[in-house]
Order: structure tokens, then sequence, then C-alpha cells
């Protein structure tokens, strides 16, 4: 099936189509997530989290030809927003020889 063709079935709501896009692009998209986040299971979170958004607004891409882009934008997206999150708010581990952590 070509691009335009599947676009339009998955814009009109086509289940077997949103699973072929899926079959077709997910391991691209995890490709791009994992350039950003090396940690695989963080990256497949991003790769649903991307999916879902993909999925609830494939019906505002316009032109099907850059489905591909569209696609690795919003993954890549997903990455820096994670990584300014996770730079924003650094898990500080606990000095286990301060004493700080300790019961009482």
């Amino acid at each position: 099936m070509d691009t335009k063709a599947l676009v339009t079935l998955c814009q009109k709501g086509n289940g077997q189509a949103l699973s072929l896009l899926y079959e077709n692009y997910s391991e691209k998209m995890l490709k791009v997530c994992l350039r950003y986040i090396p940690d695989p299971t963080i990256a497949q979170d991003l790769l649903h989290d991307g999916f879902v958004i993909i999925f609830t607004s494939i019906h505002s891409l316009r032109n099907p030809e850059k489905l591909e882009y569209w696609m690795k934008k919003i993954m890549r997206n997903l990455a820096l927003q994670y990584l300014n999150h996770a730079n924003a708010n650094p898990h500080h581990p606990i000095d286990r020889y301060s004493g700080r952590g300790r019961a009482c």
C-alpha cells in the first residue's frame, strides 16, 4: 500500500491501516528515540507515547508524502522533552556515607 492510501485510511480511523502504520514505521521510530535516549526501556516508552500522538493527530497531516518526516519530528520532540525534564529534575543519589537517608 502506498503512503498516501495508508494515511487516508488512517485518517478515517481504519484499525488495520493504523496497525500497518505501526508495523511499517515502529522500528525506524525506535531508532530515532534511541539516538537521543540510549536507555531502551525509556525509548520504548517514548515510542509508545509517540504513536499515541501519531494515531490521534494523523487527521492533521495534510501532506502524506511527509509522513515519515512528521513522525520523526514527533519522536524527536518527545525525546527532547524527556531530556529537558530529566535535566531540570536531576536525581541525586543518596550519599550513603553521610548518614542521610538512614532510618532512625
